[in-house]
């Protein structure tokens, strides 16, 4: 039984399974339905470790995520300038941590080096954010989510 979904999603059945059990993921969309991780509990560690696995088990067979609706996404790594911390706005984090710059803020000045270099983040995200055409993290979250170019 085909339908309109079945075709957008790229699945053979209309056949669902929500689990916390990657192993019920890669048998249900083997099998031509769509597997969806319950991962709204997992730490980011966690979540790639399974991720990795199903992937490495699946082949080219879509699967889904579901991380739940009221969850805070915090990125962690890889942030080093204010346009990161933009970016990870746009796509839906609620906030990010930063690790490197603190370190070389403290290892250059101290206390008033780490002071320093929240303040040239925070002043990098907001020229981003103005360049971008936004004038408040407000008016970032109510805009429509970015997508990627080649997504609808």
């Amino acid at each position: 039984m085909r339908t309109r979904f079945c075709d957008d999603v790229g699945i053979e059945a209309p056949i669902f399974a929500f689990t916390h059990c990657r192993d019920v993921v890669v048998a249900v969309s083997k099998a031509g339905g769509l597997g969806v991780l319950g991962a709204g509990f997992m730490d980011v560690n966690q979540l790639r470790e399974e991720l990795d696995w199903i992937d490495a088990h699946i082949g080219d067979r879509p699967y889904g995520v579901d991380v739940g609706e009221d969850l805070e996404l915090i990125v962690d790594g890889g942030i080093g300038r204010g346009s990161h911390i933009f970016k990870a706005l746009a796509l839906g984090a609620s906030a990010c941590s930063i690790g490197r710059p603190y370190l070389y803020g403290l290892a250059t000045g101290g206390e008033s080096g780490v002071a320093k270099a929240i303040d040239i983040l925070a002043s990098e995200t907001r020229r981003c954010m103005l360049l971008a055409g936004y004038d408040s993290i407000k008016a970032l979250r109510t805009s429509p989510p970015v997508r990627r170019v080649g997504q609808t």
